[in-house]
């Protein structure tokens, strides 16, 4: 029965920090932003799981606050560099990106979020939680069980779809790569030097359909209309929650995906 508890005090905490990061990122960009989790659901489970460590490890500090709140920052930073460093081992892409903010560390943490984090540590367990668990407390047994199990099918279809998502954009970015060297292979045997520029796609593309209009337009048309396909079979539900993201080593795929996307209005 307690990993049903568990699953239930996840779900609630992963949605109230997909809430949050609507509304700070809805601030922020002055816009109202609905997509912020890696999942399709409203939720955010780094939230839950942070929520639920700081439960289990903070609750003998509940006395000393200026203590917990230390604490509170030190444990939701490690897991948000624990979570963007292995995100980057696994796909080689950098999935947020503080380098601009002052006080970062590799660009994974900063101290802006960290004390946000901190402070969110204090209301979780002086408010939010005591206030949570009061009526959890009073859901029967039996309830609990099938809400718990209930939810946790949900959350095994949504990472399917969203393991789905993952491979199609890694698809995505290996054509796109393919795509632009079979090309760039296409303009050497011409003598064209010229070739996509990462900070201005639109003028790079601009002046290699000048300078292709004789020997190669066929080509440059060829990988316009593939790039313009690719993009259009991403659903790019990722790129929407992660706007940020960009590739580790060579962003200008990424990039391209992004373009194109753009372009046809998503």
């Amino acid at each position: 029965m307690a990993l049903d508890y568990l699953i239930l005090y996840f779900t609630i905490y992963s949605f109230i920090g997909w809430f949050c990061e609507v509304v700070y990122c809805s601030l922020l960009q002055r816009k109202f932003v609905l997509n912020r989790g890696m999942l399709y659901g409203p939720v955010c489970p780094i939230y839950g799981f942070g929520a639920l460590i700081l439960i289990f490890s903070l609750k003998n500090l509940i006395p000393y606050p200026i203590v917990l709140f230390f604490a509170a920052v030190l444990l939701t930073s490690s897991l948000e560099y624990a979570a963007s460093f292995i995100l980057e081992y696994l796909f080689d892409t950098l999935w947020w990106d503080y380098s601009k903010h002052k006080l970062n560390i590799n660009g994974r943490v900063c101290a802006l979020n960290s004390t946000l984090f901190g402070i969110l540590g204090l209301a979780l367990m002086y408010i939010v939680n005591p206030f949570i668990s009061k009526y959890v407390n009073q859901i029967p047994d039996l309830f609990i069980l099938i809400i718990s199990k209930a939810l946790l099918f949900i959350f095994i279809g949504d990472f399917i779809f969203t393991l789905k998502a993952l491979i199609g954009l890694h698809d995505a970015l290996l054509h796109i790569k393919n795509l632009t060297e079979n090309f760039y292979t296409h303009l050497e045997t011409l003598n064209i030097h010229e070739r996509i520029s990462e900070s201005n796609i639109a003028e790079s593309f601009n002046l290699l359909r000048e300078k292709l209009k004789q020997d190669g337009y066929s080509a440059y048309e060829k990988v316009q209309e593939q790039l313009k396909l690719i993009a259009e079979k991403n659903k790019g539900h990722i790129l929407s929650a992660f706007p940020n993201m960009r590739q580790r080593k060579n962003n200008l795929h990424l990039k391209l995906l992004k373009y194109f996307k753009e372009k046809r209005g998503e």
